[in-house]
C-alpha cells in the first residue's frame, strides 16, 4: 500500500510528528510538577524524540553549569494544545546553549508516548502493532470478486465492488492470546464523486497478566517484528503501536528505527520469501516461532536487522555468519557431539566448526546445494570470508583476499539462503516448498 493508504489508520497527531510537524507544549519531570517548562517536541524514526526546553529551572539536571547531576535518565512529561498527554520515557540531556537570549536545552529520547502520562513501571493489558508489510504477509482484505460488465467495445459501464468483514486469526500462547486483525476504512457518504474502501491489519496481543512496555517488546514485539522481516526478505518497520488498559485511550508508543519503506502488492515480479497463507499449519507455526525466537535470540534479532539495513558489507556476513553459528549451536550441538564421539572414538572431545556446523546444516534443511549455493567450495569461501572480516587474517583454504572481496555479494545471499531454509523447515514446510521459495528470492545471486 501507499503511504496514503496507511494515513486513515493513524492517530492525526501521530502523522503530523511522522511528517516533520512539531508540538509546542508545557514539560515537566514526572511527578516534579513545579519544574514545568516551556518546550518545543520534534520527532524522526532515526532519530528519536527531540524536546528543546526554553528557559527551564535550576530543578532540572544539567540546565545551570554546577548544578545537578545528568547519571540517570528522566521521564518527562508534557502537555500541548495538539496533544493533551505526552511521555518521553528514558531522556538524555543531548546539549544546553546559553548566551543573550534564555538558556535553552535539549533532550533526547529514542521512544514517544502519545495520549498518555506514564512510566517505566506502568503494566499494560493489550498491545496492538501493525508494519508496512504485514498486511501484504497475510492479506486477508474481506473483498469478493467485483462484477464487471463491458460493452462490445470493452468499455465498462457496471462495475461493484463487494466487502464482507473478514475473519482473522488466532494463536493461543503459553501466556498469551495472538490476533491478527483486519481493518476498513472507507467513506459512506451519501452523495460524492468517489468510492474508496482501504482495508489493514493489525497484530493484537492479549498477555494473561499485564505486563510492563518493555516486557511487551522483549516477549512480543521484537519476535513478531523479526518473523515479518524475514519471512518478508525484505525491510520492514513498525508504523503503529499502542498499549492500554481496560477503556482507557490507547497510549500510541513511537520508536526509533528505519523509515516505513512503501510498497504496492500484489507484486508477481518481487514477492516475499513466503507468505501466512502458504504456511501449512499457521497457528502451528506462530508457537514454534516465538519458542525459536526465544531460544536462539538475539541471533535472530540481528539477523532481522540486517536485512532492515540492508546492502552487502562486511558487517552484514559476519551478522549472517554469527546467525547460523548460533542457529546451530542452540538446536543441534549436542546431537552434533554424540555423533562425532560415536564416529571418532578415542578422538579428543571438540566442538564442531563453523565450516562443519554449516555443512550441517545444509544437510538438515534438505534445501540442495544448488539452490542455497552452498556447495563444499562455497562453504569453505563462506568461512574463509568470515574469519578475515573478523580478524584481518590471511583467508584459508587456498583463497585470496581478492577473492573474498569479489565474492562477498554471493557469499552473503548464500548465507542468507540458508538461514531462510533452516527457519521455512522449522516452521513446517517440507523440502520441496523451501527449496521453491529459496530459489525463487535468491536464485540468481546464490549460482553466481
Amino acid at each position: 500500500m501507499d503511504d496514503g493508504a496507511r494515513d486513515p489508520f493513524l492517530p492525526k497527531e501521530q502523522v503530523l510528528l511522522e511528517d516533520g510537524g512539531e508540538v509546542r507544549g508545557t514539560f515537566w519531570i514526572a511527578g516534579q510538577p513545579e519544574t514545568k517548562t516551556a518546550g518545543v517536541l520534534r520527532w524522526s524514526r532515526s532519530e528519536g524524540a527531540e524536546l528543546w526546553l526554553i528557559n527551564a529551572s535550576r530543578a532540572w539536571p544539567g540546565v545551570w553549569h554546577g548544578s545537578g547531576h545528568w547519571d540517570r535518565p528522566l521521564t518527562v512529561h508534557g502537555t500541548s494544545v495538539s496533544c493533551p498527554k505526552l511521555t518521553l520515557p528514558n531522556a538524555y540531556l543531548g546539549s544546553s546553549s546559553f548566551g543573550s537570549g534564555p538558556p535553552q536545552s535539549k533532550l533526547t529520547s529514542r521512544r514517544l508516548i502519545l495520549f498518555c502520562h506514564t512510566t517505566e513501571d506502568d503494566r499494560w493489558k493489550r498491545l496492538v502493532i501493525r508494519t508496512s508489510n504485514l498486511h501484504e504477509w497475510i492479506p486477508i482484505t474481506g473483498f469478493r470478486p467485483s462484477p464487471v460488465t463491458m460493452d462490445s467495445r470493452f468499455r465498462a459501464i457496471e462495475c461493484g465492488v463487494q466487502w464482507e468483514v473478514p475473519r482473522g486469526k488466532r494463536v493461543a500462547l503459553g501466556d498469551a492470546e495472538v490476533r491478527f486483525a483486519p481493518m476498513m476504512s472507507t467513506n459512506l457518504a451519501p452523495r460524492g464523486p468517489d468510492r474508496i474502501i482501504r482495508t489493514a491489519m493489525d497484530i493484537a496481543v492479549i498477555p494473561k497478566e499485564r505486563k510492563t512496555l518493555r516486557e511487551m517488546h522483549e516477549e512480543f514485539v521484537t519476535p513478531l517484528h523479526d518473523l515479518l522481516v524475514i519471512a518478508g526478505g525484505i525491510p520492514d518497520a513498525l508504523v503503529y503501536e499502542s498499549v492500554t488498559v481496560g477503556g482507557q485511550r490507547p497510549a500510541v508508543v513511537l520508536e526509533t528505527g528505519i523509515a516505513a519503506p512503501g510498497r504496492d502488492w500484489p507484486r508477481p515480479d518481487d514477492q516475499l520469501l513466503f507468505y501466512a497463507l502458504e504456511i501449512p499449519d499457521f497457528r502451528v507455526a506462530i508457537r514454534r516461532w516465538f519458542a525459536l525466537h526465544a531460544r536462539v535470540s538475539p541471533a535472530l534479532q540481528y539477523f532481522a536487522e540486517s536485512i532492515n539495513e540492508g546492502g552487502y558489507s562486511p558487517a552484514r556476513l559476519l551478522s549472517v555468519a554469527s546467525t547460523l553459528e548460533t542457529y546451530h549451536r542452540s538446536l543441534y550441538d549436542s546431537t552434533w557431539r554424540r555423533t562425532y564421539r560415536r564416529n571418532n572414538p578415542g578422538k579428543k572431545r571438540r566442538g564442531p566448526s563453523l565450516l562443519e556446523r554449516i555443512t550441517h546444516l545444509q544437510r538438515l534443511s534438505g534445501v540442495p546445494e544448488g539452490i542455497t549455493g552452498f556447495s563444499e567450495s562455497r562453504r569453505q569461501l563462506f568461512v574463509a570470508s568470515r574469519n578475515h572480516f573478523a580478524h584481518l587474517n590471511e583467508p584459508r583454504y587456498g583463497y585470496s583476499i581478492e577473492d573474498v572481496h569479489d565474492n562477498a555479494i554471493p557469499s552473503i545471499a548464500r548465507g542468507v539462503a540458508l538461514v531462510h531454509a533452516c527457519l521455512m523447515r522449522r516452521l513446517g514446510f517440507t523440502a520441496q516448498e523451501a527449496s521453491e521459495r529459496v530459489q525463487l528470492i535468491h536464485g540468481f545471486l546464490t549460482r553466481q
